[in-house]
């Protein structure tokens, strides 16, 4: 739960910071954000990664995801990227499926464990 919570202040950096991500492309409905996905480019290698994206529970199944998606392998390969890879909570299904539905495959999976060390 203290993980969840942490996501709120997170999409707000990555979207008003420009020090928290390097590109991020924000979907609206009217003047609303209705989602986003960010990029951080790498500083060795030429390619991006997707470190966080969301879209609005009420705009879910829309294809408003994999718009966004297209659109930053568009602005990949406008700058010339070799790839971009898209990270997603192996619990995400729905997040899952609208990037694999793309043609991005599994490359390797990992655990996070998260700790609190004031507690």
């Amino acid at each position: 739960e203290r993980c969840s919570e942490i996501y709120p202040d997170w999409a707000e950096r990555i979207i008003t910071d420009p020090q928290a991500s390097d590109k991020t492309l924000v979907a609206r409905s009217g003047n609303k954000a209705i989602g986003f996905i960010s990029y951080q480019l790498s500083k060795k290698e030429n390619y991006a990664s997707v470190p966080l994206m969301a879209v609005a529970k009420e705009f879910r199944r829309r294809h408003v995801l994999s718009t966004l998606i297209e659109a930053g392998l568009s602005w990949g390969a406008v700058n010339h990227l070799t790839w971009e890879e898209i990270n997603v909570l192996a619990t995400n299904y729905p997040a899952a499926q609208a990037v694999t539905k793309i043609g991005f495959r599994p490359a390797l999976s990992s655990t996070t464990l998260h700790c609190w060390l004031d507690e």
